[in-house]
């Protein structure tokens, strides 16, 4: 059989796959999904208004059953309870993170402070949101003489993150498969990482380039090593995303043009919403480093494995965020990964996945309590709101 023929088979056989996938996900979409997620007139996509619906969380992750409703801007409540929306002056903007959608409402930060302070504080975040999109919730919310807290992490900044500030940017969307992107590849993605086997996740592993990764290599004594870069940057890894990571534990010197380019984009809608916040709602701001479980040894420990990530090793963002605090001097920056490590410094038993769930990989109950107690130090401090 000649290659021309060989070609056109391949061709064809990838078209019927890309066509049965976007058939069973529109036939999925209409018939069983509850649809939460809805396309919206001031923000790329949220949770749908007044949404009720039921989360299970991953055996790995405790097998928790999770009762989820929003208000008629997609920022979760306590179930049968009244939005805040309408009464607080304390505002958390964010992503999954913030979404929080593996635990009940009473267990999140926010939850936690509107036990202390009822209706004191209201919480808007969806997954794969990033600052462009912060800006809308913030705009949206609108309130005055008010405290944001704007929770920022590296795959907000990752160039080859479509989902980034410089992904959104300047990402080409093919008309051709712009549909099947949207609808498939992320969720498609997320079921990957989050549903992948362990031995499978642990084979990719192996074939991955972990075996550069030393233990200390990308940590924060290691924050100025720059040579290391260079093992990966003419290699297929540094095609991937994986690679941003390895990129933002260093120091600003170290990072490729594209990174910095990536960077400044990020830094400009912030300064968006920074002047926003303090000149037209007459409010504070707080920028809040998340962290990713593999800034930390033996957090969300299943789940890294399929990023390439053995549990053995930590990988910091501090190189991204000191240039954060270079950029933004005069502003309040708080920066878990370090809260973590303080705590984390301390614990001696039950230590594995205390701070990130195994296979989700966004924090725990735990962790959200450690932030609660942060924060609301922080805030009794200025006491301007209370």
């Amino acid at each position: 059989m000649s290659w021309i023929k060989i070609s056109a088979i391949n061709i064809l056989v990838l078209f019927g796959l890309v066509a049965i996938l976007e058939l069973a996900w529109f036939f999925y979409q209409n018939n069983f999904h509850d649809n939460e997620q809805c396309q919206l007139d001031w923000v790329a996509y949220n949770y749908c208004p007044n949404l009720k619906k039921t989360q299970f969380n991953l055996l790995e992750d405790g097998g928790d059953v999770i009762e989820i409703q929003v208000d008629t801007i997609g920022g979760r409540i306590r179930p049968g309870s009244e939005s805040a929306l309408g009464t607080a002056h304390r505002f958390m903007i964010g992503d999954s993170f913030i979404q929080a959608d593996e635990m009940a409402y009473e267990n999140t930060l926010y939850g936690k402070w509107n036990e202390m302070i009822e209706g004191s504080t209201y919480a808007l975040g969806y997954a794969s949101w990033n600052p462009i999109q912060y800006f809308d919730a913030i705009k949206k919310i609108g309130r005055a003489n008010s405290h944001y807290y704007v929770f920022l992490m590296t795959n907000d900044v990752n160039p080859k993150y479509f989902r980034s500030v410089y992904g959104e940017l300047y990402t080409e969307k093919k008309p051709l498969f712009d549909s099947m992107r949207k609808l498939f590849f992320y969720r498609a993605l997320r079921f990957i990482v989050r549903h992948i086997p362990v031995s499978v996740a642990h084979e990719m592993s192996e074939k991955s380039y972990t075996s550069m990764i030393e233990t200390n290599t990308f940590s924060q004594i290691h924050i100025d090593d720059c040579g290391v870069l260079s093992e990966f940057k003419d290699g297929v890894y540094s095609e991937k995303m994986y690679f941003d990571y390895l990129v933002f534990s260093k120091s600003n010197d170290c990072w490729p043009e594209l990174h910095k380019k990536a960077f400044d984009d990020f830094v400009v809608i912030n300064n968006k919403i920074q002047n926003y916040v303090l000149n037209e709602l007459s409010s504070e701001i707080t920028f809040v480093w998340v962290g990713a479980g593999w800034a930390h040894l033996k957090q969300n420990s299943l789940g890294r494995l399929s990023y390439g990530f053995p549990s053995n090793i930590a990988i910091t963002q501090q190189g991204l965020i000191n240039e954060f605090r270079n950029r933004f001097p005069s502003s309040s920056v708080v920066n878990i990964e370090q809260l973590i490590n303080d705590d984390l410094s301390v614990c001696i038993e039950g230590c594995t996945d205390k701070y990130f769930y195994a296979q989700d990989g966004h924090w725990t109950p735990y962790t959200h309590s450690l932030i609660f107690e942060k924060l609301s130090s922080l805030s009794q401090l200025s006491n301007k709101y209370e």
